[in-house]
């Protein structure tokens, strides 16, 4: 499928003995004890003098039956770019992908990073995860529990519910959203009365909509949910319109081809949030006034 493109240090890079020492970080230390990657510290710092855009754009290059550990070793550097990473390595839902995202999750001393691994284990789709996601809804950092509990959503594990309708009350605006977000995966249907409560203030609104609509579009019949998309592509809330219509293409060609003349003539006020949707899927509809 696509090319996979490798750095210089590690075409020439054989069997590597594990190096410790004062200066060596947790990750060296763990891939090379999992036999995830064989390591040094110089290669290591090698790599993290490398640019964020080459290190995405490896990953985006490489091939799906590539092993995945040549794609850890250029996950493990220590830049800014670590989360952007992490969330690409999501996308291989590899076993030894879950691993490392779970390692991640756990050990790391970045706790933005915790949480990046915490809902990307979401992305992965290993109901293997399930455990250690419940393990972290115990965890300190709220933020970290509740992408722990959209993750377990995702998964169709519904533990963190409790924990998301906690936040749910927070006045902190952020982990409010994130709540939300939390609800709208877990999908049950006792949510949506406080979903409801928080349309009140115009700061969630449009993420309590969309929350709302996705766990009431999940529990409709497969007959029913054109119709309520059609619905939705109509509604203020651009986070909303922009939800049903990756939602519509998801339902066959003759939807996409739908929301292709929805495009063209203008007439839903949203429709530049709907051709953002089919472009996201490399579908191009001519801008017509």
């Amino acid at each position: 499928m696509r090319k996979i493109v490798l750095l210089l240090l590690w075409s020439s890079m054989g069997l590597v003995y594990p190096v410790f020492g004062e200066g060596i970080s947790d990750e060296i230390f763990y891939l090379n004890q999992e036999n995830h990657l064989s390591i040094n510290e110089d290669n290591f710092n090698k790599l993290k003098q490398e640019g964020s855009s080459a290190l995405i754009k490896i990953l985006e290059e490489s091939k799906e039956d590539q092993p995945i550990n040549t794609i850890m070793g250029k996950f493990i550097v220590s830049t800014p770019a670590k989360s952007e990473i992490m969330l690409k390595l999501a996308e291989f839902a590899d076993q030894r992908a879950r691993e490392i995202v779970e390692w991640y999750m756990e050990h790391s001393p970045d706790r933005f990073c915790r949480q990046i691994a915490a809902v990307s284990l979401g992305s992965v789709g290993d109901k293997t995860s399930i455990e250690k996601l419940k393990a972290v809804l115990r965890d300190i950092d709220p933020a970290l529990k509740l992408y722990a509990a959209r993750a377990l959503g995702e998964l169709g594990d519904s533990a963190g519910y409790d924990t998301a309708l906690q936040y749910l009350k927070s006045e902190d605006a952020t982990l409010k959203i994130q709540a939300m977000y939390a609800l709208a995966m877990i999908s049950r249907e006792g949510a949506i009365p406080f979903l409801t409560a928080e349309m009140a203030h115009q700061d969630y609104r449009d993420v309590a909509k969309l929350a709302i609509s996705k766990i009431e579009y999940d529990h409709l019949s497969p007959k029913k949910k054109p119709g309520y998309l059609r619905k939705m592509l109509k509604h203020e809330s651009g986070e909303t319109v922009y939800w049903a219509a990756r939602e519509f293409m998801k339902l066959g060609d003759q939807y996409v081809a739908e929301l292709s003349k929805i495009v063209k003539p203008g007439k839903y006020p949203g429709r530049d949030l709907i051709r953002n949707a089919l472009e996201a899927k490399g579908i191009n509809v001519e801008n017509k006034k």
